[in-house]
């Protein structure tokens, strides 16, 4: 790796990336609803993608050089394999792994659990309602706000059993014509449903 080769292509690879995040406000109202939803069901500290584009205006290179020489020096390793796998295979494709990240990091320490973020359950209240609201921050105060709009429900229900799960999915393809024909045939509506 000889980082002063990748200057161009980290001045590039910054702009692109900061393009993205200024304009992501601008994108489809759901895909932001569903980043700021994946937000609030985080523990921890969680950013914004405004907030990420303003970090990201403040970063040059000589940090990312520095941020590099610390890069993987604690992590935490999780695997999982699918496929037409062996044991010895995957445990020899783990072991090449973490020799490679200790060739190069030997100074590696594991990350305390506290350190990682995890998504969190939240057991709402009988007849509660929560509320999540976020105003997006125009990064162009001489364009119009995006008119796009996007709610986002959530029915909590008990961990069904293989039986209740499967009579939702047959409720869900019930139900789905009857969406479709409601939201988007006589409403003019986008909407996602994830069962």
């Amino acid at each position: 790796f000889e980082p002063n080769e990748l200057k161009q292509v980290f001045q590039d690879l910054r702009h692109d990336h900061l393009q993205r995040k200024k304009n992501f406000s601008k994108g489809k109202a759901y895909v932001t609803a569903r980043v700021l939803g994946e937000c609030v069901c985080k523990t921890g500290n969680f950013y914004h993608f405004e907030d990420e584009a303003e970090a990201l205006e403040d970063i040059n290179f000589e940090q990312l050089l520095h941020f590099h020489k610390r890069f993987l020096r604690h992590i935490k390793l999780m695997w999982l394999f699918t496929g037409n796998l062996t044991e010895e295979s995957v445990h020899n494709t783990v072991k090449t792994v973490e020799e490679v990240i200790f060739q190069h990091r030997p100074e590696v320490v594991p990350l305390r659990n506290n350190d990682i973020p995890e998504s969190r359950s939240i057991n709402i209240p009988k007849d509660t309602c929560w509320i999540y609201e976020y105003k997006l921050r125009r990064t162009d105060l001489n364009e119009k706000p995006n008119p796009n709009s996007s709610i986002y429900v959530y029915f909590q229900i008990k961990q069904p059993e293989t039986k209740k799960r499967i009579m939702m999915e047959v409720l869900e393809y019930q139900l789905r014509e009857e969406f479709y024909d409601q939201l988007r045939t006589k409403e003019q509506l986008g909407y996602i449903v994830n069962w």
